[in-house]
């Protein structure tokens, strides 16, 4: 068997596993198989793809030509709107599997309620990020201080979307229009991807905007005399309020205790979660966060 033909073979074969490995996660019996991602798989299969292209890509350019052109035919910019119709869809089906805001959701949710209306922001830290929250309080505020968890969950949809559009115009600069429309859907298949889709958290948004401080680093180099490093302060700034908790952690603030340790221990190890532990366990979002000590649950 010459190289190129197990090359195919080792392609087919991991292939299917990836495939194989979805379907079974989908019903239940994932443990079947390892990883529980399709990407190890794929990394394997991809090389092996262009190894054995010589055998395969004329018959797939002999194929139904006329499937392929219509296909060719239709705009790249409708492929990007129908993935994020799927998505929006996705997000919808998957509330029914998410009825509930989780720990982490409701940490957030406390914070953008009480600068809503004042309540209790139960379980919050100075090491946390702030931006989801004022995320959070925006979207509450729109829906007239109501909505509840409908309107939490709408902002995890504007992330999503904001992701998704965002990988799609890198892709499509440094690959083409309808490579990007792929990467997208590969993006939109993985199911850490997916498990993220419904919940009221930022993981997907940080990762869109550093994202954009990679593509606009990359543009830098590639470009002489390219203004994008003006850009990179600014979506490294609003990624590290939205997910990283960096400026909270730095800053100050909070109780008397952790300002005065701030300013003692220097901006790096002031604050931060050691300097005010509160009570953000064993359903500690339904009591108060004191400045010091714990109330209602174990300190973390």
């Amino acid at each position: 068997m010459t190289r190129r033909k197990a090359a195919f073979v080792v392609a087919v074969v991991f292939t299917a596993l990836a495939g194989v490995q979805q379907v079974l996660l989908v019903a239940g019996f994932g443990g079947w198989l390892p990883g529980w991602q399709p990407w190890p798989y794929l990394l394997v299969a991809a090389p092996a793809w262009l190894v054995s292209r010589p055998l395969w890509a004329q018959r797939v350019s002999a194929g139904p030509r006329p499937a392929v052109g219509a296909l060719r035919r239709v705009p790249s910019r409708a492929y990007v709107l129908g993935v994020l119709v799927l998505a929006a869809g996705v997000w919808a089906a998957l509330q029914d599997f998410e009825p509930y805001l989780g720990h982490e959701e409701a940490v957030y949710a406390n914070k953008a309620r009480s600068w809503v209306d004042g309540t209790p922001d139960a379980g919050w830290g100075v090491y946390r990020p702030v931006g989801l929250p004022a995320l959070g309080a925006l979207a509450l505020w729109l829906h007239g201080g109501g909505g509840g968890e409908g309107a939490l969950r709408a902002v995890a949809l504007v992330l999503v979307l904001g992701t998704l559009t965002v990988t799609y115009l890198v892709a499509a600069a440094w690959t083409s229009r309808r490579r990007a429309v792929v990467v997208l859907l590969v993006l939109l298949s993985g199911l850490g991807f997916l498990r993220r889709v419904p919940e009221y958290l930022n993981d997907i948004g940080a990762t869109g905007l550093l994202l954009i401080v990679v593509f606009l680093l990359v543009r830098t180099q590639e470009k002489e005399g390219s203004r994008a490093l003006w850009g990179v302060p600014a979506a490294a700034l609003a990624a590290f309020c939205l997910r990283y908790g960096v400026v909270g952690t730095c800053w100050p603030w909070g109780s008397p205790r952790s300002s005065r340790t701030a300013r003692a221990r220097g901006p790096h190890r002031g604050g931060g979660w050691r300097e005010r532990p509160c009570c953000w366990r064993s359903g500690s979002y339904r009591t108060s966060c004191m400045p010091c000590g714990r109330r209602g649950g174990r300190s973390g």
